[in-house]
């Protein structure tokens, strides 16, 4: 269906507005019926750093203190967009919000899979997505997800519209560049997603975008909010404070470097100790040039970081989190940090069996869960390389978006493995739409060449 068409039709549909209506009084009753909701909300990855980053923000009395409190913490995109729902309503108003956007996210993701597949498919593909524990989970979580998996939705929309219109028009692209623009805010493995935006368009849209001085355009805005914070950290470094984050790219360096370390039995550079020695601490953050040349002489240490970040990234199905951490159907027995990092641990020791091991000696409920969940998410996974290759061999796909759906597959997880200090399974979650609109092809392609089998055999039995 081209853009035309799908212009012409509503945003809501009978389907759409049951799916958003049962979207939304679910989300509202896990909200308000989970137990203790608003200390679960603390179980996402530094959640509780950036509730202590927004408590202490919306203390201070002026401007000048404010400032002070972002410049110490450091990688405000990270977490102040939540200021104002915590403001508003503490934990729930921050729930609130994120159920919101993921409720966008539903509309959006329907309307770009109605521009993409058969209504049908459509409708398989934006359920499953409602589905997933990413979706689940991550409106009640205190995470940049609950920001950027929206967002992505919205981008990927924007770019398809890009490409199926006659002619570009500026506010498509203006959106679309303050679009990537806050993703790139938000978290750093987007910082490069501008630039690979603003590739796609000057090479899929050379007649239709008009003078080039429109993709510069699309970079300034792309750029314009980091640029903003990056201007802001040059002056006002000369009077606060500078802090670093503990979820900035220097720190997810260091982490990444430190398990290479602990792997190989080697010390990390010695111009980071030194650095540590000067300091009279242990700074836990590592400058990219540092990184780069520790990775340079200990590549296979890297790769195998990466590999065992791969495989978790996409094979994880995020039942311990959603059922075990968040709803607590069962104990992790996670009662410290280091708790939280024996999983991993045994995983780049002895591998996924090493963990189903330690999981059944933890509790054997949380096993019969994750390995359900497991089995479940393989299928899906299996079912959306099914309709990725259909996906990518369908004649009515046009080459720009193949590109743009398997690049931005590609990216997330090739950067996510990469630069992450340790990647999680809701990394992924970003691209999760895509996955679910592939598993809806796959489902649906399969299912049809099992009917037309079926009716060769019956004619020929005839």
């Amino acid at each position: 269906m081209n853009l035309r068409n799908i212009s012409k039709l509503p945003w809501f549909d009978r389907f759409l507005n049951w799916l958003l209506a049962w979207f939304l009084l679910t989300h509202i009753a896990l909200a308000l019926l989970v137990p203790d909701g608003a200390t679960r909300m603390l179980v996402g990855d530094r959640a509780g750093d950036r509730q202590r980053a927004l408590s202490e923000l919306l203390v201070q009395l002026d401007l000048d203190h404010a400032l002070a409190v972002i410049f110490r913490i450091g990688s405000p995109g990270d977490w102040v967009l939540f200021t104002p729902a915590y403001w508003l309503g503490g934990a729930y108003g921050v729930m609130a919000q994120s159920i919101m956007l993921y409720a966008v996210g539903v509309v959006v993701l329907y309307r770009l899979a109605r521009m993409l597949v058969p209504l049908h498919v459509a409708r398989i593909a934006v359920v499953s997505w409602a589905l997933l524990p990413a979706t689940i989970f991550h409106p009640h979580a205190l995470v940049s997800e609950a920001i950027c998996n929206p967002l992505l939705i919205i981008f990927a929309y924007q770019m398809v519209r890009l490409e199926f219109a006659d002619d570009v028009r500026w506010p498509d692209l203006l959106w679309a560049g303050l679009t990537v623009g806050l993703l790139a805010f938000v978290r750093h493995v987007y910082l490069l997603l501008p630039m690979a935006a603003a590739l796609w368009l000057l090479a899929f849209r050379p007649a239709g975008l008009g003078r080039r001085a429109n993709v510069t355009a699309f970079l300034a805005l792309g750029f314009m909010f980091v640029g903003v914070l990056w201007g802001i950290i040059a002056v006002g470094s000369k009077r606060y404070e500078l802090g670093t984050s503990v979820g900035g790219l220097e720190s997810n360096l260091f982490l990444r470097a430190d398990r290479m370390a602990v792997m190989g039995g080697l010390s990390l550079p010695q111009s980071y100790l030194d650095r540590n020695v000067a300091a009279g601490r242990e700074l836990r953050a590592l400058a990219p040039a540092e990184f780069a040349g520790f990775v340079s002489r200990h590549p296979g240490l890297f790769a195998k970081t990466a590999a065992s970040d791969a495989f978790n990234l996409m094979a994880n199905p995020g039942v311990a989190m959603l059922a075990g951490r968040y709803l607590g159907l069962f104990d992790l027995a996670e009662r410290s940090h280091r708790d939280l990092n024996k999983w991993r641990e045994m995983r780049e020791r002895e591998g996924p069996l090493g963990v189903a091991r330690l999981l059944w000696e933890t509790s054997p409920i949380g096993f019969v869960l994750n390995l359900a969940g497991a089995i479940l998410w393989a299928a899906f996974l299996a079912f959306s390389i099914a309709g990725a290759y259909v996906f990518g061999a369908s004649a009515n796909v046009t080459p720009a978006i193949r590109i743009l759906f398997f690049g931005l597959a590609a990216y997330v997880i090739v950067l996510t493995s990469a630069t992450a200090g340790y990647t999680r399974w809701d990394h992924r979650s970003g691209i999760e739409f895509i996955l679910a609109i592939w598993f809806a092809l796959g489902v649906v392609s399969l299912r049809e060449r099992a009917q037309l089998g079926l009716l060769k055999a019956y004619k020929a039995a005839a």
